[in-house]
């Protein structure tokens, strides 16, 4: 009895772990306005962009995340002289868009954030 109590709890733990860290960007599709834009967007890790600025006219660019429907999640301004990283991991499963303007650049990068569960098995001794 002890053992098989050890068992679920292992099992659950491992599950709950499994299920946690499974949360992805899916994909980055860039859907850029100008195709010589001094502004780029990177998928560093798990969750997180990177906002690259590249001699932009501006010493601030106006951030934005939205969905779909049009509602709004991130609005910022943003220096310029140095990267910008976006942690979008607070976002629900769902598609979005990032839109970017700094001076006449102006660029949209749209995103899937997808979860995705990963089975597991785990060995028991008898």
């Amino acid at each position: 009895m002890k053992k098989s109590f050890l068992f679920l709890a292992l099992s659950l733990l491992t599950v709950g772990f499994s299920f946690a860290n499974s949360r992805t960007i899916a994909s980055i599709a860039v859907a850029a306005t100008k195709s010589d834009s001094k502004i780029t967007v990177q998928d560093i890790s798990n969750l997180r962009l990177k906002v690259l600025f590249a001699n932009v006219e501006r010493n601030t660019a106006s951030i934005e995340i939205y969905n779909s429907k049009g509602d709004v999640f991130y609005q910022d301004l943003s220096e310029t002289n140095k990267p910008l990283v976006l942690n979008v991991s607070h976002l629900d499963d769902g598609a979005y868009t990032l839109s970017i303007t700094s001076g006449n650049d102006k660029l949209f990068y749209d995103f899937n954030i997808e979860s995705q569960v990963t089975r597991v098995a785990v060995l028991k001794n008898k």
